[in-house]
């Protein structure tokens, strides 16, 4: 089953970290396909793995091509992790999953995102 079908009623929040420049630029349109599914997607830019970067080929120049296939509204770039959190404290709510996908330090992303939930836990609380 996928997320969706397991969580109907919760909001889907996708955090794309494309891997490698010459795989974003092989599966370019593929991406864009796929990418249009999800209710809320964050793009970062790309996680190079030691490969120089190819011209018009980046994490910003594709998501310019894709919010013009999505509700733009709910389609985001994030230069940096901490602005993916702020990103995420703006889109807010209570019934969200949040999703994160790539093979680069994408999962960084994860301890940042639950010490920030645990900091309004106990904002709350207190």
């Amino acid at each position: 089953p996928t997320v969706k079908e397991v969580y109907p009623d919760k909001k889907l929040i996708l955090i794309f970290q494309p891997h490698r420049y010459t795989r974003m630029k092989a599966l370019w349109d593929e991406f864009l396909f796929v990418l249009k599914e999800p209710e809320i997607l964050i793009l970062t830019d790309i996680y190079p793995a030691s490969e120089k970067p190819i011209p018009g080929i980046s994490g910003f120049t594709f998501f310019e091509s894709i919010k013009n296939l999505r509700t733009p509204n709910l389609t985001f770039y994030g230069e940096s992790f901490e602005e993916i959190l702020n990103l995420l404290e703006k889109i807010g709510g209570e019934n969200q999953i949040i999703l994160t996908m790539g093979a680069g330090n994408i999962y960084k992303l994860h301890k940042m995102i639950l010490i920030k939930e645990n900091e309004e836990r106990s904002k709350n609380v207190a």
